[in-house]
C-alpha cells in the first residue's frame, strides 16, 4: 500500500502568535464539531492556497481531537491500526499529493461513518479529487481565504505591540494580498528589526520582496512559466500557445499558479513577482516566452492595450502589437493626446517605422506643447515629402501647419509665415485659410489674400467654410474701422466648434476673435466668445490657458481687477509652456500692478519677463501684452528693453497699412508711455494716428479725445466738462479705469473745486462700474466672500486710509488711489485720530498696528 504523506503536524507552519486567534475564528465551527465527534463523526476538507494556514489549521484540530481522548492517525501505513478502534481520527495534509491506490484507501475509509477524517488540499488544482471525495463521502469543505486589512493591522498590533500606519498596512496588502505566511513573514521582520515606523516602509517592501522570491523559487519550471504569463493573459489557450503546451496542460499550470497564493485577485502579477522572473527564467527565456505571449495574443485578436503598452515597455518587437498600438492612438487621440503620444511612441519601442506614424506623432506633440518633439516629427515627415515625390505629399501641408504651430508658440510668427511662403497656396490646399492668418498675424496682408484667391476648392463642409471665413474675418478687419469684422469672426467661431478633428493650429479661433473685440472695445463681445469657448471640455492645456488670459484681459480693460486677478491665476495655475502666452501672462501682470500703482510688483513682473521679452517678436495678435509692456517700460524708465517689439510691431501695422481697429489701442498705449515717460515728441506720431483715424472709428475717436484731453490736463490747461466728456468716452471704448484716472488727474489739477469734486466722483463711479463685475461671474471661484469686520468702529473708507497711512503712503497718492482729494484724506484721518483716542500722529500709527492694519483687503 502506498502510504500517504507522513505530515509531522508539530512542524513550522503559520507561526502560531500570528494565526492562533485568527485561525480559531475561521474554523470555530469545525472545532464545535470536533467536540461532538464521539457522537458523530466529522468529515471535512479544508482548502486553502500555499501559506493560507492549511497545516495549522491541521495542528489545531489535532489538538481538538486529542483533548476529546480520540486516537488521532496521520497515515495510511497503519490501517490495521484505524480499523481496530471506532472512533478514530486520520489526518491527512495535502491530499493532492494521495497516489491512485492511497486515494482509494481514503475513499474507503470515508464511507465509513465511525472515523472522523479531516484533509487540507489547494482548491484548483486539486478541483477532481476533492469533488470525488466530497461526491463518495458526503463531506464538506471549508476554505480559508486570505487576511483582510484589518485583520492585518490587528495582527500587526498583536506582533508588534503597536499600531501600523495604513498605507503600510496597504503596502503589506499590496505584495501579500493578505496571504498568511507572507503577513506573518513581514511582521515577523518588523519585529526582529526593531524597524521604527519611518524606516518601516523599507523593511515592507525588503521583506516582502523576499518571501515573494523564495516562494516564487519553489515552484516548478513550467508552473513559473505561467505565472510569467499570466502578467499578459490567463486564458487557458493563450497560455497554451505562449508555453508550447496543450490547452489542458495550460489549465493545470494556471491552476496551480493560482493556487501558489502569489497571482492576487483578479489573476494580478505584482511588480515584486514581476521582479523575479529575469533571475528565476533567465533573460532570454523571459524574453522568449513574453515574445510567444504577443504572438498568442495578437493572433488571437486578444491584445488589450495595457498588454500592448506592456509588451513595448519590454522591447517586445512584434508588428501587430505596434499596428494596434497605432490605432489605439488614433482611438484616443482627440480625447486625450498625451495617451496618443504614449501609445504612439510604444509603437516604436514594439518596431514601428517613423514613416507610419511620424505626422500623428508630432500633432500630438504640438498639442501637448512638447514643441521640441513636434518640430522633430514634423520636420521627418516634410524630409519624407520631399525626398519621395517632390513636393506632392499630401502630409506636407499638415507638417507645415503643425511646425507653424510651434513657430507662433515660440513667439515667431515671422518663421511660420516664411513657412506658408514656402509651402506656396497649391499646395496649402485647405489650410490655405490658416496660411493667410498667420500671414495676416506676420504683416504679409498682400501674401495672405494671395493665397486665399489661388487656394484649390476643397469640400465645402462647416469646418471648412468656418475656417474661410475666420481668415476673410480677419482680412476684413484691417478696412475702415473693422467693426463690422468681429460678427464675422464670432461666426466663423461657431462654425468651428467643435471641429471634427482636434489639430495643432497657430492660434484658436475663439482667441483670434476675442482678440479682434478686444482692440475696438467691444468687451461684450469678447467675453461672450471667450466663456462659450471656455464651457467646451478640450484636452489641450495650452489652449484652455490662452483662452483664460484673454479672459482675465477682458475683466481687466473693464476695470473688474478682482476677476481679472483670478482668471490670471487659473490660467497660471500650471507653467505656461508656450512664450507667446507667457509674454500675454506678463503683460497682464504689469497692467494690474499698473492700475494698482504698485512698483514692486511691477519690478517683480518686469524681472521675470525679461527672457521673454528678448525671445519673442512682434505680430498682430500680440499688440495687447506688447502696449502694456511699452507703459510699464515707461514706469520703470526701461523702454529701451522693449524698443525692438516697438519697432516691430509698428512695421507689422504699417506694413498692413495701419488698420485701424489693430493700430488705434497699440497708439493709445504710445500715447500713455509717452505721457508717462515725459516724452511730448514720441506723444505727437501716435496722436496723429488716432486723429487720423477718428472719423472712421468711434473707438479711435474717443481714444484721440482723450489723448487730448490728458495732455491739456497735464498742462492744467483744460476745461472739466471736456474731461469728464473723454473719460466717460474712454469708459464707453472699453477702457473703464484709463477713463477713471483721467477723471481723477483732471479733478488734482482743477482750481475750481466743485469742477474738481465732481471729477473724483466721477472717477470713482467709473471705478466702480468696471469692479461692479461687468463681466460675468467665474463660477469656479465661487460666491464673494462676505466683507471683514473693520476694527476700531472705523468705516469702511476709512480703514481703506488707515492701511494705506500705516504703509507711509503721502495724501496725495492715498488721494490718487481712491479718487479723493488730498485734503479729504487729511480730514479722513483726523477723524480716524478722534475715533481711536491717540494724541499724536506717531500713537495713532502704533494703535493701527496693534490694531492689525494694514490690512490687505483694504489695500486699493
Amino acid at each position: 500500500m502506498t502510504a500517504l504523506k507522513d505530515i509531522h503536524l508539530t512542524s513550522t507552519g503559520v507561526h502560531d502568535k500570528l494565526i492562533s486567534s485568527a485561525m480559531h475564528e475561521s474554523i470555530s465551527e469545525l472545532l464545535e464539531a470536533i467536540r461532538k465527534s464521539a457522537s458523530r463523526p466529522v468529515h471535512r476538507i479544508i482548502l486553502g492556497t500555499a501559506g493560507s494556514g492549511k497545516t495549522s489549521a491541521l495542528r489545531i484540530a489535532r489538538s481538538a481531537f486529542e483533548a476529546t481522548g480520540a486516537r488521532v492517525t496521520t497515515s495510511l501505513e497503519n490501517i490495521g491500526a484505524i480499523d481496530a478502534v471506532a472512533g478514530s481520527v486520520l489526518l491527512v495534509d495535502d491530499v493532492h499529493r494521495c497516489g491512485p491506490t492511497a486515494l482509494a484507501d481514503l475513499e474507503a475509509i470515508m464511507r465509513r461513518r465511525d472515523t472522523s477524517v479531516l484533509l487540507t488540499a489547494r482548491p484548483r488544482s486539486s478541483r477532481r479529487i476533492i469533488e470525488r471525495l466530497l461526491s463518495t463521502s458526503g463531506s464538506s469543505a471549508l476554505t480559508l481565504g486570505a487576511m483582510t486589512s484589518p485583520r492585518v493591522a490587528q495582527r500587526a498590533r498583536e506582533v508588534l505591540g503597536h499600531d501600523l500606519r495604513r498605507d503600510h498596512i496597504a503596502a503589506i496588502m499590496a505584495i501579500t494580498g493578505g496571504q498568511p505566511d507572507g503577513v506573518h513573514e513581514v511582521l515577523t521582520m518588523l519585529q526582529h528589526g526593531r524597524a521604527v515606523l519611518p524606516d518601516a516602509a523599507r523593511v515592507i517592501d525588503e521583506a516582502g520582496q523576499a518571501w515573494v522570491s523564495r516562494r516564487f523559487a519553489e515552484l516548478p519550471a513550467l508552473v513559473q512559466q505561467a505565472v510569467a504569463a499570466a502578467e499578459f493573459a490567463t486564458a487557458a489557450p493563450i497560455v497554451a500557445e505562449t508555453l508550447g503546451v496543450s490547452p489542458d496542460e495550460a489549465a493545470e499550470l494556471l491552476d496551480e499558479a493560482r493556487d501558489s497564493g502569489l497571482l492576487l485577485d483578479h489573476d494580478k502579477v505584482t511588480p515584486q513577482l514581476k521582479a523575479c522572473f529575469t533571475d528565476q527564467l533567465g533573460p532570454t527565456k523571459l524574453a522568449q516566452l513574453r515574445s510567444h505571449a504577443a504572438s498568442a495574443l495578437a493572433s488571437s485578436h486578444a491584445l488589450t492595450t495595457a498588454a500592448a503598452l506592456t509588451f513595448a515597455q519590454y522591447h517586445v518587437v512584434n508588428p501587430q502589437v505596434a499596428s494596434y498600438l497605432i490605432r489605439a492612438s488614433e482611438r484616443c487621440s482627440d480625447t486625450d493626446p498625451n495617451q496618443a503620444a504614449t501609445l504612439l511612441d510604444a509603437a516604436y519601442a514594439a518596431g514601428a517605422s517613423l514613416a507610419d506614424f511620424a505626422l500623428q506623432r508630432a500633432e500630438v506633440a504640438a498639442r501637448t506643447s512638447d514643441y521640441g518633439g513636434a518640430l522633430h516629427f514634423a520636420d521627418a515627415v516634410t524630409n519624407r515629402a520631399l525626398s519621395t515625390d517632390g513636393r506632392q505629399c499630401a502630409d506636407l501641408a499638415d507638417a507645415i501647419r503643425i511646425s507653424a504651430t510651434v513657430a507662433t508658440s515660440r513667439g515667431m510668427v515671422a518663421h511660420a509665415a516664411d513657412l506658408y511662403r514656402w509651402l506656396g497656396a497649391d499646395r496649402a490646399g485647405a489650410d490655405a485659410p490658416i496660411a493667410a492668418i498667420v500671414l495676416y498675424a506676420a504683416g504679409d496682408g498682400e501674401t495672405a489674400r494671395t493665397v486665399l484667391q489661388q487656394a484649390a476648392p476643397t469640400i465645402p463642409t462647416t469646418y471648412a467654410q468656418g475656417l474661410r471665413l475666420l481668415a476673410e474675418g480677419i482680412g476684413a478687419s484691417m478696412s475702415g474701422s473693422g467693426k463690422s469684422s468681429i460678427a464675422m469672426l464670432a461666426r466663423a467661431v461657431s462654425m468651428l466648434s467643435p471641429p471634427p478633428v482636434r489639430r495643432a493650429m497657430p492660434d484658436h479661433a475663439a482667441a483670434l476673435a476675442a482678440t479682434a473685440a478686444l482692440h475696438c472695445g467691444d468687451l461684450a463681445a469678447a467675453e461672450s466668445i471667450l466663456a462659450a469657448s471656455l464651457a467646451d471640455h478640450r484636452p489641450e492645456a495650452a489652449v484652455t490657458a490662452r483662452l483664460q488670459l484673454l479672459s482675465a484681459w477682458t475683466s481687466m480693460l473693464a476695470g473688474d481687477i478682482p476677476a481679472a486677478t483670478a482668471r490670471l491665476r487659473a490660467a497660471t495655475a500650471h507653467p505656461l509652456p508656450s512664450a507667446r502666452d507667457r509674454l500675454f501672462e506678463y503683460g497682464l501682470r504689469a497692467g494690474l500692478a499698473r492700475r494698482a500703482d504698485n512698483a514692486a510688483d511691477l519690478n517683480t513682473c518686469w524681472t521675470a519677463a525679461r527672457p521673454v521679452i528678448a525671445a519673442c517678436s512682434a505680430d498682430l495678435f500680440s499688440l495687447l501684452p506688447i502696449g502694456e509692456l511699452w507703459i510699464a517700460s515707461a514706469h520703470l524708465s526701461l523702454q529701451s528693453e522693449v524698443t525692438h517689439l516697438i519697432d516691430q510691431a509698428g512695421t507689422v501695422l504699417k506694413d498692413l497699412g495701419s488698420p485701424i481697429l489693430w493700430a488705434a489701442p497699440f497708439h493709445w498705449c504710445g500715447v500713455q508711455a509717452a505721457i508717462i515717460g515725459d516724452r511730448p515728441d514720441d506723444l505727437v506720431p501716435h496722436a496723429h494716428h488716432l486723429g487720423a483715424a477718428a472719423h472712421a472709428s468711434e473707438y479711435a475717436a474717443a481714444l484721440a479725445t482723450a489723448g487730448k484731453s490728458w495732455i491739456r490736463v497735464l498742462a492744467r490747461e483744460f476745461n472739466p466738462a471736456d474731461v469728464e466728456a473723454s473719460a466717460r468716452g474712454l469708459a464707453g471704448a472699453g477702457h473703464s479705469w484709463d477713463g477713471a484716472r483721467l477723471a481723477a488727474e483732471g479733478g488734482f489739477r482743477s482750481n475750481d473745486p466743485r469742477a474738481a469734486a465732481s471729477l473724483l466722483q466721477l472717477a470713482r463711479t467709473l471705478k466702480l462700474t468696471g469692479a461692479s463685475g461687468a463681466m460675468a461671474p467665474d463660477p469656479a471661484n465661487g460666491p464673494a466672500a462676505p466683507a471683514s469686520r473693520v476694527p476700531g468702529g472705523l468705516s469702511v473708507r476709512e480703514a481703506e486710509i488707515a492701511s494705506l497711512v500705516v504703509q507711509g503712503f503721502p495724501y496725495r497718492e492715498i488721494g490718487e488711489r481712491l479718487f479723493i482729494a488730498p485734503k479729504t484724506v487729511e480730514h479722513h484721518v483726523a477723524r480716524i485720530r478722534q475715533r481711536i483716542g491717540a494724541q499724536s500722529r506717531g500713537e495713532m500709527l502704533s494703535m493701527l498696528r496693534s490694531m492689525g492694519f494694514p490690512q490687505m483687503n483694504h489695500q486699493a
